[in-house]
């Protein structure tokens, strides 16, 4: 998974909250971004975020953008190499800039209550509702860093709303099929031995979401990245063996065979689907 099947699942996320006065007839719009949305949507823009766009709306009266809009503005920040050449962003951030351009609130005798936008922080509601711990199959839950109104514009309304995560991405590793290196678990050599080759070492570096470590007959995956002198079992997840017939749901780890696991679309398979899972890491 690379960045633009991030901004992918986070639009087709997004794209999920309805407006809660939609329109009857589905109608085509166009945006700054000339790209196309649906009036039942919640935001009649979803895009990714310039500083053009922020600056358009400071330095014009007139705005161009087709309000409710929110842009995604992704920032990886240090990446590390782990193992099979997957580049992990242990503290990857992402931030949506939310724009209304609801100016009043109705009150309760039927006027406006004058320069009171309501609207804002229903929006920031919807966004931090369905964001807050959303993750793709190559990443970690999101957590909250960042939270306010934005009062630097003029007839417009913003809020930023920020997200911390852990994002792996396998471009151009062994689970890249266009990359050279790729790895096609399924032709691995028969006479390879289900020995466990990562025993749990004390104060070794482990990262999250990729070491797997072996100790007391059982499999655990790091989930916060440590080098603990002693094992402690809040920063690892313990995995089990896959189970014919069980359910699993999106996000679930198990092992089989020679690898750990992750889900990737929800299944109660009676025989193991590798389609439906996504390689984490060798046992």
């Amino acid at each position: 998974m690379g960045f633009s099947e991030l901004f992918t699942d986070i639009i087709t996320k997004l794209e999920t909250i309805q407006d809660p006065k939609p329109v009857t007839t589905l109608q085509k719009i166009r945006n700054y971004q000339k790209t196309e949305s649906n009036r039942n949507q919640r935001f009649k823009v979803i895009n990714i975020w310039n500083d053009q766009i922020d600056n358009e709306v400071k330095e014009k009266e007139n705005y161009v953008i087709k309000c409710p809009a929110i842009f995604l503005e992704f920032i990886p920040e240090e990446p590390k190499m782990i193992l099979g050449g997957v580049t992990q962003y242990p503290d990857a951030k992402m931030y949506f800039h939310i724009f209304s351009d609801q100016l009043n609130s109705p009150n309760s005798e039927g006027g406006d209550f004058m320069d009171r936008n309501i609207e804002i922080y229903s929006l920031r509601d919807d966004v931090k509702s369905i964001m807050l711990g959303f993750h793709t199959h190559n990443s970690s839950f999101m957590m909250s860093r960042y939270d306010a109104l934005d009062y630097k514009h003029k007839t417009i309304t913003k809020y930023l709303l920020g997200f911390s995560f852990c994002f792996n991405d396998d471009k151009g590793s062994i689970f890249d099929p266009k990359s050279s290196r790729y790895l096609v678990t399924g032709n691995l050599p028969s006479n390879l031995e289900v020995l466990p080759r990562h025993p749990w070492v004390s104060e070794d570096d482990y990262l999250a979401l990729c070491a797997v470590v072996f100790l007391s007959d059982k499999y655990y995956l790091c989930i916060t990245s440590n080098s603990d002198e002693i094992f402690n079992p809040l920063n690892w997840l313990e995995i089990n063996h896959w189970v014919s017939g069980t359910t699993y749901s999106v996000g679930n780890y198990i092992y089989e065979g020679y690898f750990c696991y992750q889900c990737l679309t929800g299944n109660s398979d009676t025989t193991f689907n590798p389609n439906n899972w996504v390689v984490i890491s060798r046992l």
